[in-house]
């Protein structure tokens, strides 16, 4: 999924940036519909779906409630800065931007985030390395 949306994002980064207009129209449907189906099956849910399967039971309720309004805020964030951004660096520029974004989001996902399929959900928190806390 982390990788459709890639390759999405860089259809698009390289259809704007080759051609600002409709010449490589195809190049950008191609490109929302790859991100817009990536981001349906995999990141979209899956996010709800993880958050909740990796935190304990006793911050399970805060943890994903923190997520929540990080996703809101930064959704924000990008929603009401993009008119501005694609005014200096281009629709191209941003979508660039995003596009390595989600590489460094695919970097991250592979090296921290535990596999959690078939776990059972009180041992998927073994999974994660530990933080002691000293008082």
């Amino acid at each position: 999924s982390l990788f459709g949306t890639t390759v999405g994002t860089s259809a698009l980064a390289v259809s704007y940036l080759v051609e600002p207009e409709n010449a490589l129209l195809a190049w950008k449907l191609a490109g929302y519909l790859i991100f817009l189906m990536s981001f349906s099956i995999g990141l979209g849910p899956v996010a709800w779906a993880y958050v909740s399967e990796a935190l304990e039971t006793r911050v399970r309720g805060r943890g994903v409630s923190a997520a929540l309004a990080f996703s809101r805020i930064f959704s924000w964030g990008l929603v009401t800065s993009f008119p501005s951004a694609s005014n200096s660096i281009g629709v191209g520029g941003c979508y660039l931007c995003l596009a390595i974004v989600n590489v460094i989001a695919l970097g991250f996902v592979y090296a921290f985030a535990a596999e959690t399929k078939g776990a059972a959900l009180e041992s998927v928190k073994d999974r994660f390395p530990t933080v002691s806390q000293t008082a």
